[in-house]
């Protein structure tokens, strides 16, 4: 809920609460953090991801966290990330006054299948991988065709990949 969120973003912030601290408290103790990352000219980023599992209340938090202000500025930027459903919540009317305030919108579609091989080269290189063409084409073409390019589901369908590989021992 609302509440919780406030709590976690003080606590992911580090900032010292009590346990049976009030919203106002929450987000005072908040407001004084971001005002003091204001006057030190450093810029403050919340990131909420898989925020489609996110109830109203909560979305509503966000978009009070996003209006704190000084001079005219705001103090704090949100990204809010998701799964396709949280575009089909912001058109909610409940989420109406989020939306307006929405600065960008940005939705990424499926990859294809040459993005799809690109991006397990990438993966296995940012993991230190020294062979790239761990998977070949053909291996390539089926995890493309059952994860249809979504990079999460490509993610675990090589994650097993690689697990199975290994447990047979198999070089490639």
């Amino acid at each position: 809920n609302g509440r919780d969120l406030l709590e976690s973003i003080c606590t992911e912030f580090e900032l010292r609460v009590d346990s049976g601290a009030s919203n106002t408290q929450l987000t005072r103790i908040l407001h004084d953090f971001l005002l003091t990352r204001f006057a030190e000219d450093t810029p403050v980023v919340l990131v909420v991801d898989e925020a489609q599992t996110m109830p109203v209340d909560a979305f509503e938090q966000v978009r009070m966290i996003g209006n704190l202000e000084a001079d005219d500025a705001k103090l704090v930027q949100v990204a809010i990330l998701g799964q396709p459903e949280l575009q089909h919540m912001f058109a909610s009317p409940a989420l109406c006054q989020l939306r307006q305030r929405v600065f960008r919108s940005f939705h990424l579609p499926a990859m294809t299948r040459q993005e799809t091989g690109e991006y397990i080269r990438h993966r296995l290189s940012v993991a230190g991988a020294t062979q790239l063409d761990i998977f070949d084409d053909q291996a390539v073409d089926r995890i493309y065709r059952h994860s249809v390019g979504i990079p999460r589901v490509t993610n675990a369908l090589c994650d097993n990949c690689l697990l199975s590989g290994y447990s047979a021992n198999e070089p490639k």
